[in-house]
């Protein structure tokens, strides 16, 4: 899979793993399996998500988990 902001950069293993991570540290955020996270994220969120991987992972995953529950409306659950 190719980067769809720069198309000539390869979505790396590291990206995945990365992604992967952060799906499941939300998901224990708002008590909520991984499922629904991916399913509110959508195809075209998680395509977004690898693409911007690279960065992401510089920052504080604490401030990637908010900005995720706000940009994606994830809601608290009761698992």
């Amino acid at each position: 899979m190719s980067n769809i902001y720069f198309p000539d950069e390869e979505i790396t293993f590291n990206d995945l793993y990365f992604v992967c991570y952060m799906i499941e540290r939300v998901a224990r955020s708002i008590k909520q399996r991984n499922r629904y996270v991916v399913e509110q994220i959508g195809s075209d969120g998680l395509a977004r998500q690898l693409s911007i991987a690279e960065t992401s992972h510089c920052l504080n995953p604490e401030q990637v988990v908010a900005d995720w529950k706000e940009e994606y409306h994830l809601t608290e659950g009761q698992y």
